[in-house]
């Protein structure tokens, strides 16, 4: 359950920058998010799948990680 929580975090915290203004942020804000879209559909498709939450929350947060790098 913690791991869930540190997701909704996580998605919090993007969200809150999506505030700037500049472009080139701007940019970056919305890449992030596409990065904790992709986060959260790999998240739900293991869960679907059967797989256990440790499994889900450690495919999601890779999948999160080579999407933002």
């Amino acid at each position: 359950m913690k791991k869930f929580f540190s997701i909704i975090a996580l998605g919090a915290m993007t969200l809150s920058l999506s505030s700037f203004t500049n472009s080139d942020e701007q940019i970056e804000v919305d890449l992030k998010m596409d990065c904790m879209n992709l986060q959260h559909d790999v998240y739900a498709a293991y869960l679907s799948n059967g797989s256990t939450l440790d499994e889900a929350f450690d495919a999601a947060i890779a999948a999160y990680d080579s999407c933002v790098s």
